[in-house]
């Protein structure tokens, strides 16, 4: 498991960096959901969900002691929270048929 600032990247997730110095952290699509990205913009101390996404300006700034620590971490769990499951095909009773 690798670290970014102390934050352990679960396994299996990737951290590069643009051209502009910011980190983007990817999760991969697994059988179980499908993936996406954070960009973590370092000198606004702020992360948006998406690849190369700018922030919002009401995002959460990261300021004190360890803010990096925490950016990081807030960014890794806000990516993990938004990640979407895939659903099970099968038919239940719930399932609408339009030919009934």
């Amino acid at each position: 498991m690798s670290t970014l600032f102390n934050s352990e990247i679960p396994n299996g997730w990737e951290v590069e960096t643009d051209s502009r110095g910011n980190s983007i952290i990817t999760a991969p699509t697994t059988p179980e959901r499908l993936g996406g990205g954070v960009t973590i913009h370092w000198q606004q101390r702020k992360f948006a969900l998406g690849y190369g996404v700018r922030p919002r300006e009401d995002a959460t700034t990261f300021v004190g002691r360890g803010w990096k620590t925490k950016l990081v971490a807030a960014a890794i769990r806000e990516l993990n929270s938004a990640l979407t499951p895939f659903k099970a095909n099968k038919a239940d009773s719930t399932t609408c048929n339009p030919k009934e």
